[in-house]
Order: structure tokens, then sequence, then C-alpha cells
């Protein structure tokens, strides 16, 4: 789990199966069973509240707490509809140890082709829509990234 501030904390022991991501498939072999699962600590997904001569007045995450609007991006959906969804974004300091941990995964075996979201894996597909706009790229971009920071940082000079 990977909290606001980028702290980490281990919630299950590296040879439990937890469940993570409910009934899903990734690259012929389900991720729950084969994979570690990260949680980064956002709302996810939010509503946006119109009103007032401003267009959005406020935006509210599923339980109906009212969020800063600093924290929220809008992201268009990668689904090839440019539908435009509200989010929670994950903060620098997450997304950072969210590099760190799948560049030290990979350094331990862990294949680049198999770090996938939710919205990727589980079935039905569109069951889930994290990490979504939480990153601030795609899940196909964020596999890029890895592996050129990968190569960069194991490259000797």
């Amino acid at each position: 789990m990977i909290e606001r501030d980028g702290r980490t904390s281990q919630l299950a022991k590296f040879d439990r199966c937890v469940w993570h991501a409910g009934k899903a498939i990734w690259n012929g072999q389900s991720p729950n069973a084969r994979f570690l699962a990260v949680s980064l600590l956002t709302w996810g997904e939010v509503r946006a509240e119109y009103g007032g001569v401003y267009g959005v007045s406020q935006f509210k995450a599923w339980n109906g707490s009212v969020l800063p609007n600093e924290e929220i991006v809008c992201r268009v959906s990668n689904n090839g509809t440019d539908q435009k969804y509200w989010w929670d974004a994950a903060t620098n300091a997450q997304v950072a140890s969210l590099t760190r941990f799948c560049l030290w995964a990979v350094d331990h075996g862990i294949s680049i082709d198999n770090i996938c979201g939710h919205d990727e894996c589980a079935i039905p597909k569109g069951r889930k829509s994290d990490p979504g706009g939480v990153l601030p790229m795609t899940m196909l971009d964020y596999r890029d990234q890895l592996a050129i920071e990968h190569l960069k940082t194991r490259c000797v000079v």
C-alpha cells in the first residue's frame, strides 16, 4: 500500500494469495495467484457536482466526502470514446514510490509485461476503472517508462 506521502506498507506476505484484483486475467494467468498487488491510496474516480457560474462546484468521492479541488484531475478515457472523467490523482510521492517498487520487482525477476492495472485485467472488461486517471499516464506508457528507467539505472558508464 502506498500512502499519499509515498510511505509504503506491506499488508500481506509475498507467498499469500489476497484476491486483490477479483476475477481477472492477464497474460493468460490470474494476477491474484501469481502477481504482487499494489494499492495507491486515492479516492479513484470521483463525481463532479456542477453549479454556479463557474461550472464544477465540488468533487465527491464514492462515499460522499468532498475532496480538495487541487487533488482532482480530468482525464480522457482510454476506451476510445473521448469521454472525460474526474480522478483523485496520485501524488508525485506515490508515483515515485510505485516506480521504485516496480523497479525492485523487475530486479527480482518480475517481467515489466506483467505489471498491469485493474482496468486492464479485471473480468468482465470495464468492471474496474482503476488506476484509470489516477496515474499521470496510461499503463502502457507507464510500462514503457519503467523499461527506460530500468535500462538507465542498470547501465554502467
